[in-house]
């Protein structure tokens, strides 16, 4: 009994630790006022990371699409210097995030963040969204 306990003590912990890992400072996450912002500027390559099949139900104007799923993404920013401002976005925030941590240290990308929560916490933004 004591060391199922101490099993099921040592699985919590592993669960939190990478909960937790997995989390984002705020200051690489925006809101939707920031990211349209940014979608607005010609300061910033805004990159949707979802399906080519999400991407054409809805997308934002002059954003670049590189599907976070394709064994070769991370090869696509390989030229792309890390000192340009990227914006990534996705459905609810996860791919985007990943896809930020492996850009931070793959590439050194440092000017870099994603729409928190995604397209589908901000419902609003489906106004801005085009489908052509």
């Amino acid at each position: 009994m004591g060391q199922t306990k101490s099993l099921n003590e040592v699985f919590l912990l592993v669960i939190f630790s990478l909960f937790f890992s997995c989390s984002l400072p705020d200051d690489f996450q925006v809101d939707q006022d920031i990211f349209l912002s940014h979608v607005a500027s010609k300061n910033y390559i805004v990159v949707d990371v979802r399906t080519a099949e999400e991407y054409l139900r809805g997308h934002f104007e002059g954003c670049a699409t590189i599907d976070f799923y394709e064994p070769n993404f991370l090869s696509k920013f390989k030229f792309i210097s890390s000192e340009v401002s990227l914006v990534l976005y996705c459905n609810d925030g996860t791919r985007s995030a990943e896809a930020l941590k492996i850009l931070k240290e793959e590439y050194g990308f440092t000017k870099i963040s994603i729409l928190f929560g995604g397209i589908e916490h901000w419902p609003d933004l489906s106004t801005f969204l085009i489908t052509n």
